[in-house]
């Protein structure tokens, strides 16, 4: 091989080598071209909404549900000084960390029977809630797993001495209704309960909101309601929370003061036991409400309380004894003897009309004969509430024996229209529109 052989071979390889030298150099200038231009991407361009997204993983906003405004009777002065008739405690309920439990529906299920048997709760309590598919559910919605609502001073102490369970789980506070007075008032409070499908639909409700179900709770559920706080939790890789901060605090809703005496109230209800009825106290100058009772009645705590079989046993004696029907304002009753009080002063009214003096007797032998005007159609008898008559009597002794005999002879002089046109002034062809 000649010199000029050998000068010709070296540059061959010479050329070959710059050409692989530039194309692996090209490679690797546009491999950090590509890099620059997706870190601008992530880091300018979608910065903002990648921030968002990790922030997701570790950040997590809860609500802190907002105690519901206490119920007062018409002696309210202020908060300190008052007793309420619906007030509210605090109550602590369990809720999972499912972070921690990489939210597997298999290792999750397996946590929350382990967590129950450690507790002693009868497997009735929970089997219909703990199947994969309403776990996976809860876990897409990214609703939280309630495990217990209402946790005793025992089961409280008992979850923080057990680390495997301890470390799974929060303890949330939320406020619980009390209803001092019970059943005595409960037709007339209502109760609170979780909202259902139509509450969230058509009330603008939260799931995990108390609700007013009945009474005045759903009356004025809109201001006893307040408005809920929320807090930032910021969680490790691990899921352990590693800060805290609240952003808005919960507002408590507004107080009621109702026209209701407590005492009153109560000896009402208690002058009920033992019978079907309801009692109703007015003021008569201004029309207030002091009372309204009515039984059978139910007991507004156990069916806002957290023990579902407590409730559950409960609602059913409720349905068999009618017990959530207001005898007082959702039934009807003849108005009976209280009718005699308006005949008598239609009379009074129009006793020019009808030569009608208060002196004027009609006797009573315990019955009354209505003459028949038709031939075919016979007389009718009506009978006095006292089988042996009241003899004569004028208008006062009438209303105070409560004679049904005068009222009958004096209702038929009277005559039909007089009587309407007088029990439409006192609006008895209205409704009361009572709250």
């Amino acid at each position: 091989m000649n010199r000029y052989s050998t000068s010709l071979l070296e540059y061959k390889i010479e050329t070959s080598f710059k050409y692989r030298l530039y194309f692996f150099s090209g490679i690797i200038i546009l491999t950090f071209l590509i890099f620059i231009v997706q870190l601008v991407n992530l880091q300018l361009i979608y910065g903002t909404e990648n921030y968002l997204k990790a922030e997701r993983f570790v950040r997590r906003t809860e609500s802190l549900p907002a105690a519901r405004g206490q119920i007062y009777d018409r002696h309210f002065r202020s908060p300190e000084h008052s007793s309420p008739l619906v007030s509210n405690s605090s109550s602590l309920d369990v809720i999972l960390n499912n972070n921690l439990l990489k939210n597997d529906p298999i290792l999750i299920k397996k946590f929350i029977f382990y967590f129950y048997d450690t507790l002693g709760i009868s497997k009735t309590y929970y089997i219909n809630d703990l199947t994969e598919e309403k776990i996976k559910r809860k876990l897409r919605s990214r609703q939280p797993i309630m495990l217990l609502q209402g946790v005793s001073r025992k089961q409280h102490e008992r979850i923080l001495s057990i680390d495997s369970i301890a470390r799974y789980v929060q303890l949330l506070p939320t406020p619980r209704r009390i209803y001092h007075l019970g059943p005595a008032l409960a037709h007339v409070t209502g109760y609170v309960g979780l909202p259902d499908i139509n509450d969230v639909k058509l009330r603008e409700i939260k799931l995990y909101q108390l609700v007013g179900k009945a009474g005045l709770e759903i009356q004025y559920d809109q201001f006893l309601r307040g408005s809920d706080g929320f807090r930032i939790q910021k969680k490790n890789s691990e899921g352990n929370i590693q800060e805290e901060r609240i952003i808005e605090h919960a507002r408590m809703g507004d107080n009621l003061v109702l026209s209701i005496d407590q005492k009153i109230q109560y000896a009402a209800y208690s002058a009920l036991k033992g019978f079907r009825g309801t009692a109703i106290a007015l003021k008569p100058s201004t029309g207030e409400v002091l009372a309204l009772a009515s039984n059978p009645s139910y007991d507004p705590n156990i069916l806002s309380g957290k023990n579902k079989k407590e409730k559950q046993q409960h609602y059913l004696k409720i349905l068999k004894h009618r017990g959530f029907l207001n005898l007082a304002i959702q039934s009807k009753f003849p108005p009976a003897s209280t009718f005699k009080t308006l005949v008598g002063l239609a009379a009074l009214e129009s006793e020019h009309k009808i030569n009608f003096q208060p002196s004027q007797t009609f006797y009573c032998n315990a019955k009354f004969i209505l003459k028949s005007s038709m031939a075919s159609v016979p007389d009718q008898e009506f009978k006095c509430w006292d089988n042996k008559g009241h003899g004569n009597n004028d208008l006062i002794h009438a209303l105070e024996k409560s004679c049904s005999v005068y009222f009958y002879n004096l209702g038929q002089k009277l005559g039909s229209d007089s009587i309407l046109y007088y029990s439409r002034l006192f609006g008895l062809d209205k409704k009361t529109n009572i709250d």
